[in-house]
């Protein structure tokens, strides 16, 4: 199972996430998603909206972030995904993140216009595009992001999962669920915060997403959390 961090870029500072994003390369991380600050950020938990608004108060602009992405990318050789909600995209050509990976759009169904739209301009500049599920996704939809996702598939669980007890028979009747329409690489967070959490999804997931549960810390402390992550057994 591979390991994904995610990093709001711009909070605490832009060279704070720099060390952050350093950090969880020295590591032994596989994948990062770097995230453009967005005000109001429907797809993500009350930690990550907090430090978004800080980004945006900070006057991290998207010219800033293509230029964070770029620096990265062109230094660390692993994966970066960018996230990007539709209003902070919405007067930039996607050539800009060309450097990435691959590039998620959370407030973009697949049924809609600017999702084609955006779809043939990633594809041109060689971009994977992610698409999103969740419990509430309809077996219909499922059927529809089988058809366009590639590289792989973020199952986003409802907020507050811990992955014990009945909560976890939830998570893995809804990870089963989502195999059932889509075979690529399932990547999956719900709020892991322990090591012990993320062996969880061991057997499950191919990708364990872990976010919010970092943004507490920096430096050696940061990089200690980092450590203890990457060597779960699980961990590939």
């Amino acid at each position: 199972m591979k390991l994904m961090t995610h990093v709001v870029i711009g909070y605490p500072s832009l060279e704070h996430t720099y060390d952050r994003v350093k950090r969880m390369v020295e590591a032994g991380v596989d994948m990062i998603e770097l995230q453009i600050p967005f005000s109001d950020p429907l797809a993500d938990g009350p930690a990550i909206t907090a430090a978004n608004q800080q980004a945006l108060k900070q006057g991290v602009t998207v010219d800033h972030c293509i230029q964070f992405i770029n620096q990265v990318t062109q230094e660390f050789a692993l994966p970066f995904i960018v996230i990007g909600y539709y209003n902070t995209l919405l007067h930039h050509d996607i050539n800009a993140f060309k450097s990435a990976a691959a590039i998620t759009f959370p407030d973009i169904p697949v049924t809609e216009e600017p999702y084609e739209h955006y779809l043939k301009q990633a594809h041109q500049v060689g971009l994977k595009v992610i698409q999103l599920v969740s419990p509430a996704t309809t077996p219909e939809r499922l059927q529809q992001i089988a058809h366009v996702a590639e590289y792989y598939v973020y199952c986003v669980a409802r907020y507050g999962i811990t992955g014990e007890g009945e909560n976890y028979q939830y998570l893995k009747d809804y990870i089963l669920n989502v195999k059932k329409f889509i075979s690529l690489p399932l990547a999956v967070g719900f709020g892991i915060r322990s090591p012990e959490q993320l062996q969880v999804l061991d057997g499950l997931a191919d990708i364990a997403v872990v976010g919010s549960a970092l943004l507490p810390y920096d430096g050696e402390d940061l990089t200690r959390q980092l450590t203890a992550l990457c060597a779960i057994p699980n961990h590939q």
